[in-house]
């Protein structure tokens, strides 16, 4: 009976002991279920974000590669560079035009007043309309590179990219022969309707400026001119040609008409420039010989660079700082309609 009662005992022991070591199991074998469950989800999460890192990197490249080209586009682009230069053109006159205008306050009369009044005018016509000219020659390009973004974007990942190295290789020696026998009104036409990739399209079918002038949008789009956009920017760009040949025809006419009056005014120009007679004094002070400088001083602070436009009189008499605060000119005293800093430095 002893001896039953010890096997059980022992019996009831090995059990216990069994369940103790397979409950110590299962709990390593769950222990190590979630550690890899962990490392998993770590894994995942690091994988998460170095694609969502590669993605932003792959975007701001993209976004690189769009900026380049766009620079690069307007820095190719010929009526950007010329309304540019344009600009500063004028800016400079109207700086010149201020100095003598300063310098020589004293002894103007007021014939010369007007005059100089006048010019300062137009030349600040002109000045606002080249740059509003710029602004609208930007968003075109900016509107163009938009359209050219949603063509390509499904296909070219890395377009831009393309796009930069196909603008930047260089041409076949056959196709360069061919744009150099295209006739310069006929290049002029499609630059000035922004359709410069098109120009070795005209130049293999041999288009003259006469056949330009008949061109319609079926016969560029059966040529392979696929944009429309395109196609009416060439016919008003050759329409524009067009009214400018009358104009410059009309202009040359005038002018053989008046060849029979010139000598008539020549002589009356001669006279009115001759040398005053002796013993008659002159009553205005002589008038010395002025140079116009190409920057001058502020007129308020005497300190700092003009570098500010008075619309509409002209006037370039001011730094930016001290122009903030004036509502009139200070040299005309005209109501300041708008202030324009200089481009150039």
């Amino acid at each position: 009976m002893e001896r039953m009662l010890q096997e059980n005992e022992n019996f009831e022991n090995m059990r216990q002991m069994y369940l103790a070591q397979r409950q110590e199991v299962a709990q390593r074998a769950q222990q190590s279920v979630v550690d890899a469950d962990s490392n998993i989800e770590n894994l995942l999460v690091n994988k998460d974000m170095s694609k969502k890192e590669f993605l932003e990197q792959l975007i701001r490249e993209e976004k690189w590669q769009k900026e380049a080209f766009e620079s690069l586009l307007l820095q190719k682009d010929s009526k950007h560079q010329r309304i540019s230069s344009q600009i500063e053109l004028i800016e400079r006159e109207l700086m010149q035009m201020t100095l003598v205008e300063m310098e020589r306050r004293d002894v103007r009369i007021d014939s010369e007043k007007n005059m100089l009044t006048e010019k300062r005018q137009e030349l600040s016509k002109m000045l606002v309309q080249l740059i509003e000219e710029k602004e609208h020659r930007e968003e075109q390009i900016k509107n163009r590179l938009l359209e050219m973004e949603q063509a390509k974007l499904d296909n070219q990942m890395d377009y831009w990219l393309v796009q930069y190295q196909r603008l930047m290789d260089r041409k076949p020696d056959a196709l360069i022969n061919q744009e150099i026998q295209l006739e310069y009104a006929v290049e002029n036409i499609l630059r000035e309707a922004n359709a410069n990739d098109y120009i070795p399209l005209f130049a293999r079918h041999r288009i003259s400026i006469e056949t330009m002038e008949i061109l319609t949008e079926e016969d560029m789009c059966k040529m392979g001119v696929t944009e429309l956009g395109i196609r009416k920017a060439i016919i008003k760009a050759i329409q524009e040609y067009q009214d400018e040949q009358q104009r410059a025809a009309k202009k040359t006419k005038d002018i053989e008409k008046t060849k029979d009056a010139e000598p008539s005014e020549s002589q009356e120009a001669d006279a009115a420039i001759a040398p005053p007679s002796a013993g008659v004094t002159p009553s205005a002070p002589p008038v010395t010989e002025l140079i116009a400088r190409v920057t001058s001083d502020c007129v308020v602070c005497m300190d700092s660079r003009s570098e500010m436009i008075f619309m509409n009189c002209g006037h370039v008499c001011c730094c930016k700082t001290c122009s903030e605060s004036l509502p009139d000119c200070p040299l005309c005293r005209q109501k300041i309609v708008q202030k324009i800093r200089l481009t150039q430095g």
